[in-house]
């Protein structure tokens, strides 16, 4: 553990891994057990007891289990971090700062935001969402914007939301809209776990870490366990 703490930023355990500060990016980075138990057997192989590779194993999910800290990143700066900066909201203005191990960020998105024109994704969007009702479009555009916003930083789970994208006679623009949205997130950090998986504790146990869920196509004329989504949205 002392050999993976970086200036003040100890390790941290989480989801069964060990999280540890890329000097680089700033950014908390997952260390696999198997990375873990490579660098065991690198650095203390013939000691007593660290003779096999069961006792590589063994030291390496002890380190992860001292270093256990759930609440660590729960209480992570809410921002967006980007290879020129931290983007955050004050006062309702966006403010960039140097990323720092502070900001407790494991998820960078691979471009630097800038003002550009998007005729393309205009153009789709009032495809999609244009109404005859006065108002109709503009406020379908700002909900999909706010759930955008809430995917990229991570806050739907915080305010306990799935969201339904429903529209019975198909090309209403479903599917591009989630590929749109998939896109706003590193796909290390995506997952594809039906709702129907949810009452079982090995696929439920696959959302950990993840910052987006997104499924596709679901059974028509069958219904959502009920218990397990509440439960799963809920964060129980």
């Amino acid at each position: 553990l002392d050999e993976l703490t970086e200036g003040p930023w100890k390790p941290v355990g989480m989801h069964g891994a060990l999280f540890v500060v890329d000097p680089d990016s700033n950014l908390w980075v997952a260390q696999s057990i198997d990375a873990l138990i490579k660098q065991v057997a690198e650095m203390h192989d013939g000691k007593d007891h660290c003779n096999r590779s069961s006792d590589y194993k063994a030291i390496a999910g002890h380190a992860i289990s001292l270093a256990d800290d759930p609440e660590f990143f729960a209480s992570a700066a809410v921002g967006i971090a980007c290879p020129d900066g931290f983007y955050q909201i004050e006062g309702g203005e966006i403010k960039n700062e140097p990323l720092m191990p502070k900001h407790r960020q494991r998820v960078m998105l691979p471009v630097a935001p800038a003002p550009e024109p998007t005729p393309q994704f205009n153009a789709f969007l009032h495809e999609t969402f244009g109404s005859d009702t006065p108002g109709e479009e503009e406020q379908q555009v700002t909900l999909v914007q706010e759930l955008a916003g809430a995917i990229m930083l991570g806050l739907m789970p915080r305010h306990q939301k799935a969201v339904l994208f429903y529209e019975p006679f198909g090309r209403a623009g479903k599917g591009t809209l989630e590929r749109i949205l998939r896109g706003l997130v590193p796909s290390r950090f995506v997952t594809a776990l039906s709702p129907f998986k949810w009452s079982h504790d090995y696929h439920v146990a696959a959302l950990a870490g993840s910052r987006l869920n997104v499924v596709g196509e679901l059974p028509e004329n069958e219904a959502i366990p009920a218990a397990a989504f509440k439960s799963v949205i809920g964060g129980d």
